[in-house]
Order: structure tokens, then sequence, then C-alpha cells
């Protein structure tokens, strides 16, 4: 429910354990996607896990989502002969979040990382196997990535059909987590906006950047 999450997050997951006749307590662990993806999404997701935790005793495990998007990809990059699958998601401000993973199995070949469309292209245009390219920044910037494979055929950008994980993955990569009773610790790859941001928001409520920046950086334990 992209931007209606607050409304119907805790509703529905209430009505999945109405439909199964459960109750909270009948929940031994939590699972929740820990990122990258939308900041305020994020949030509201993790806090949703950790306040059901916190009330129920509940273990928790936070699933990283590229890897998430690569396992359900196996099947296309089988079918496309891809010995690569590479996930770009869109993180804003011209940015997207990218990752490379072998293919079939998705064992991660490079680490998470947020760039903007030239420096993807850039590690993409150093492709020398057949890569799958997945994820929602595909059918968002359809031109450049139609452009980048013309100039490296050995790219093969796959609009849509899994720019989200499927239900099967989800559950598969739950069933297989670590669980703790510690909190989630959200994997963010890029400053968020409000940070970006800061001096702005600062002035306009009559603080001095700097001192709104020492706080922030106190309160993040830097």
């Amino acid at each position: 429910m992209p931007g209606r999450t607050l409304g119907f997050l805790i509703p529905a997951l209430d009505k999945a354990l109405a439909l199964l006749g459960a109750l909270p307590a009948d929940v031994d662990r939590i699972a929740c996607v820990r990122g990258p993806g939308s900041f305020t999404g994020l949030r509201i997701s993790l806090a949703a896990a950790m306040g059901l935790a916190a009330g129920g005793g509940q273990v928790l495990a936070g699933l990283d989502y590229l890897p998430l998007l690569a396992a359900g990809a196996a099947g296309p990059a089988r079918a496309a002969g891809a010995e690569t699958v590479w996930v770009l998601t869109c993180a804003g401000r011209g940015q997207v979040y990218m990752q490379g993973f072998s293919a079939p199995g998705a064992a991660a070949l490079t680490p998470a990382a947020a760039a903007d469309l030239e420096q993807a292209a850039s590690i993409l245009s150093r492709e020398r196997s057949r890569a799958l390219l997945v994820g929602s920044a595909i059918a968002k910037n359809r031109d450049f990535f139609t452009d980048l494979a013309a100039q490296n055929p050995l790219l093969a950008p796959l609009e849509r059909d899994l720019d989200r994980p499927r239900p099967e993955t989800l559950l598969c990569a739950a069933a297989s987590a670590e669980y703790d009773a510690g909190p989630i610790t959200p994997l963010y790859l890029r400053a968020s906006d409000a940070e970006i941001n800061l001096p702005s928001i600062a002035r306009a409520r009559g603080l001095d950047p700097d001192a709104a920046r020492a706080v922030l950086d106190r309160e993040r334990g830097k």
C-alpha cells in the first residue's frame, strides 16, 4: 500500500491472524525486510515488527531486500542463460540501490550500494557474462537501461516481473533467517532526505544548522 502503509499494516496482520484462527501469542518469530528502501516505509514496518515483539516476546530477524529479489530471479536467469543477476531498485534523488549476484544460486558478488545512473552504467558496462537486470529501477529508467543494453548485448533488462519479492521467496527467507531478541538494524545505503536537508530544516525552525548537526551526530553515537 504505497503511501498508506501506516493505516493498513497492523489491521492487515490482525486480519491474517484471524483468517488462520491464530492469536498474536501463537507467533514465535517475526521477520521483517530491513532495507534498503523507502526510509518512511522501512521505519513503519520495523517499528511495527519491534512493537509487536516488545508486547509478545517474539524473536526478530531482518531480511535484506536486494537478495530477496535476486532469489526470485533464479528461474528467469536460468531461462535466459544468465550467469549474473544485477538487482537495481529506486533510491530516490536520481539514484539506485544495486547489487550483483551469481545465477542461479543468488550468491552475492558485490556489496549492496547506492549509485547514480552513470555510476551504475559504469559498473554494468564491465560485465563480461550474460547478465539479467531486475528491480524497480529498470522500469523507472526504461530508456536509460534500453540504451545501455544496446551498447552491451550481454545485459538483459527485465521489467516489472521481478520488481517485488514473491511471497514464497519471503517465506523461505524468513524460515532460514537467524533470529534473536535484539532490535532489527535498518539497512540504509544513503543519507535520508531529512539528513540532506538538515541545514534548511534547522534554519526554518530558528536553529543553528551546525548545532542541529551536532545533536544528530550525538544521537547517532558519532
